[in-house]
């Protein structure tokens, strides 16, 4: 089985010029989808997933709950994806290479932070390719601390 790829990259924004980056011309034509996401990341108290090179998270869009795991390794990233029928969160069925050493060790998974945000997507070609760019306003929230964030993403 081929391990599922991703090409992603995040650019931090200055909150004030969303409105240039919206506006620059080049959605021009391109119809955008909004939607709010609810994601909180997961793992041990020790982190022994991060410091394995894997992120785990479930994200809500009040429809849906996907679980996903990802390599952390560079902007080219193994991903694995499962439907999490109700926001539960387990490592046992997911089929990625080195997670079952995690299962093994039966890692107390807990909440590390999570991220309210109000994403505006957009598919646009380019040279032959289509990349999702994906604007996402909202908060991180950490052991009773908030930060708003700003960002876009380029996914190819």
């Amino acid at each position: 089985m081929t391990t599922p790829k991703e090409v992603e990259i995040k650019l931090r924004l200055d909150p004030n010029k969303v409105r240039d980056f919206v506006e620059s011309g080049r959605f021009a034509g391109v119809k955008s989808v909004e939607k709010h996401f609810h994601t909180v990341y997961f793992d041990d108290e020790k982190h022994h997933l991060f410091r394995e090179g894997f992120e785990l998270r479930v994200r809500g869009d009040g429809e849906r709950y996907i679980r996903t795991l990802k390599s952390t390794d560079s902007v080219e990233r193994s991903e694995w994806e499962t439907e999490a029928a109700d926001g539960h969160l387990s490592l046992e069925d997911l089929e990625a290479p080195g997670v079952e050493k995690f299962v093994k060790r039966g890692l107390a998974l807990r909440a590390q932070f999570s991220l309210d945000v109000d994403r505006k997507t957009w598919d646009v070609a380019a040279g032959g390719s289509r990349i999702e760019v994906a604007l996402d306003q909202g908060k991180l929230e950490a052991e009773g601390r908030q930060k708003q964030i700003c960002e876009a993403e380029l996914e190819l």
